[in-house]
């Protein structure tokens, strides 16, 4: 995902990554991985308080992005940012 915006005046590209693997051990693919893991890890969040937006909101809008990047880290998924490329 690219996303392009300023911040201070000064125009900010920002890009996130994602590349995960068949896991062999457990017979789960990258799809599955990617999708099921996604939306567990935001389940949890909005359970634990994480996500404290009310009503209807994008995922953008709503989870902290550092977090949720950080949740999927622990569970082998590995988000890589890159900034102004």
């Amino acid at each position: 995902m690219v996303v392009r915006g300023s911040r201070g005046g000064a125009p900010r590209t920002l890009r996130y990554d994602v590349l995960d693997r068949y896991d062999e051990g457990h017979g789960i693919t990258a799809m599955m991985r990617t999708t099921g893991y996604s939306l567990a890890v935001t389940a949890l969040m909005q359970v634990d308080g994480r996500v404290r937006e009310c009503g209807v909101h994008t995922p953008d809008e709503a989870v902290p992005a550092d977090e949720y990047i950080r949740e999927l880290a622990r569970r082998g998924i590995e988000v890589v940012r890159s900034e102004d490329f």
